[in-house]
């Protein structure tokens, strides 16, 4: 019982070293969430146009060529 009021202690006594700790680690959470959104849509969207020239046809892509 002892540990947990020391520990609760604590957290009034080093307020600002665990809110710096706590903001660090929001902020890696939350950029972490956005560059894992917006590869996931990159690859959608790599995976979608690449669905739509396969359903181009041959003669399509000759006449485009030229």
């Amino acid at each position: 019982m002892r540990f947990l009021e020391r520990a609760i202690k604590a957290l009034g006594y080093h307020r600002r070293p665990y809110l710096a700790g706590l903001l660090v680690s929001g902020l890696f959470t939350i950029i972490s969430m956005v560059l894992l959104t917006a590869t996931k849509l990159n690859l959608t969207t790599q995976t979608g146009f690449k669905n739509r020239l396969q359903q181009f046809d041959t003669s399509a892509i000759k006449s485009a060529d030229a």
